[in-house]
Parts: C-alpha cells; sequence; structure tokens
C-alpha cells in the first residue's frame, strides 16, 4: 500500500498529514506544522517608496512596489511547503494538496517535477482551520481517490 500525505495550507500554515488508506482517519506528521510568520505590510516592505527622476525634468515620481508584500511573503511560505516536502520526499509516494487556490497556485510554481508526479489530487479549499478531527468529514471525494490510488 502506498503511503499518502495530505498538505493542508494557506499563505500563513500548512499541516502535513498521513491518511492510511484505511477509515477516515488522517494523523498528524511530526514535525508536519509549518508557520510562517504573519507580518505587517509596513514591517515587510521599507518605509518609504523610491524616487525616481526623470532625466532633463526636475520632477520625482514615487517607484511602486514591484509586487505585494503579502503575496511576496506568501510565495516564500509555498517554497518553504515544498521544501519540508522535498526533504522528506522518501517518507510518501502519494500527495493530497488542499489549499487556498492562491497558495495552490505557488506551491505548483515551485515544486520540481518529481513532486508533482506524486500529486493524484488537488483541492483549491481554505481548510487550515478545520480541526484535524473534522477534515476526514469534509474530505471524503479526495481521500477516496487517494484510497483508490493507494492499491495501483
Amino acid at each position: 500500500m502506498k503511503t499518502t500525505w495530505f498538505v493542508i495550507a494557506d499563505g500563513t500554515k500548512a499541516s502535513v498529514l498521513n491518511y492510511r488508506g484505511t477509515g477516515d482517519q488522517l494523523d498528524p506528521i511530526d514535525g508536519g506544522e509549518l508557520r510562517h510568520m504573519n507580518k505587517p505590510t509596513r514591517e515587510i516592505a521599507s518605509d518609504r517608496q523610491g524616487r525616481r527622476f526623470q532625466r532633463g525634468d526636475q520632477s520625482r515620481s514615487a517607484m511602486e512596489h514591484p509586487t505585494d508584500p503579502q503575496e511576496f511573503e506568501k510565495t516564500r511560505f509555498a517554497g518553504e511547503v515544498v521544501e519540508y516536502l522535498q526533504e522528506h520526499r522518501d517518507d510518501y509516494q502519494q500527495l493530497v494538496l488542499v489549499a487556498a487556490p492562491k497558495m495552490l497556485g505557488y506551491m505548483r510554481d515551485n515544486m520540481p517535477r518529481e513532486l508533482q508526479r506524486k500529486v493524484i489530487v488537488e483541492t483549491d479549499k481554505e481548510m487550515t482551520n478545520v480541526p484535524v478531527r473534522d477534515l476526514a468529514n469534509l474530505l471524503q471525494s479526495e481521500m477516496k481517490s487517494a484510497r483508490s490510488l493507494q492499491h495501483q
């Protein structure tokens, strides 16, 4: 039987859970609770925008941040989650990703092909605040897919 890990994530936290393929139990993985400090934008970005000078012109204009600092932090966290999965890639054969839509995209963008091949189900749901004991009821279709693929 193949080992299946469920990853439940949003932009600031992720839980990695083991699914045994029998019943509806998801068990937390030791060290599988990942957190990212959610700092206010004012602490992430510099205190003032840069200034741009136009050649031959006396005026100055403010430079915009190229990306939203909060979104940048979420992409960094997605990279940390993927790095954790990469470090433990020999501990599981299948992955089920359950993440907020943007986080799911950020994880895909950071994921090497080796891990992409292990993903059997992706669900764009925000479920990080759901207690682990309640996840099984909410993820029945994902668990059914995992169960059917575990024996192949």
